[in-house]
């Protein structure tokens, strides 16, 4: 279930939002919406109803300002993904530094914004999914979002946190583990290895750097495959 707000004084444009949303095949996925006439409104539900995975943000929205409302939800939800939906372009720059996801202009192109619906909804996945396993006889359950990297050797895998490194009790292979990994921005460097993109600090000639300092090795063969993977990841995050 993804919860997801609407927000706009124009409820053509909720309409328009909520229906089109709900035409897309997201394997199963449902959807919980809540729509909003009114920033202030939205902010008061997040404080007593809880959060929102998705928030589509007008932005001159009736007597209150969209942005300066996503910067107060900002100070209890770091992780909400906000497409803010307006008819002033001009303020691109100010969606960006409160974490815009993205920025659609109206009138609403709905090609756009089924492509940006799509995209957010595989970032929620990638972060909100979870990895289940065991170790040492304790079964563990983490975000695979907060794994770095994972290690196959002799059969044995091993799970990289930011602090820790968990030995999985049963034997696989790194090829068992590739369809999962790779539908969460998990690219392969290594006869051996997976990184998450999410995490890479730095990749250079032999090694990539973690952004916990971790560093993995990178093949020579492989080297050009992550670039060219990492350069795509990286740009569809870009509005």
């Amino acid at each position: 279930m993804i919860n997801i707000a609407i927000c706009d004084d124009d409820k053509t444009i909720i309409d328009t939002i909520y229906n089109e949303i709900h035409t897309i095949d997201l394997d199963g996925v449902k959807l919980n919406v809540s729509t909003f006439l009114d920033g202030n409104d939205l902010l008061k539900a997040y404080k007593t109803s809880g959060q929102f995975n998705i928030v589509f943000m007008d932005i001159e929205i009736g007597g209150s300002n969209g942005i300066e409302i996503i910067e107060e939800i900002r100070r209890f939800d770091s992780e909400v993904i906000v497409i803010f939906v307006t008819s002033y372009p001009y303020y691109v720059v100010k969606a960006l530094r409160v974490g815009a996801f993205q920025y659609l202009t109206k009138p609403i192109v709905l090609s756009d914004l089924k492509k940006d619906f799509i995209r957010a909804v595989n970032v929620y996945n990638s972060k909100y999914s979870d990895y289940r396993f065991q170790s040492n006889g304790n079964i563990i359950v983490k975000r695979i979002i907060d794994i770095y990297a994972i290690e196959v050797k002799n059969k044995k895998m091993y799970v990289y946190l930011g602090d820790k490194i968990y030995e999985e009790d049963v034997r696989s292979s790194l090829k068992e583990k590739e369809d999962k990994f790779i539908t969460h921005h998990f690219v392969k460097c290594h006869k051996s290895y997976m990184v998450n993109m999410w995490k890479i600090s730095e990749i250079k000639k032999d090694d990539i750097i973690l952004k916990n300092g971790y560093s993995i090795p990178l093949s020579r063969n492989f080297r050009n495959f992550v670039l060219e993977k990492f350069n795509v990841f990286i740009s569809r995050q870009k509005i």
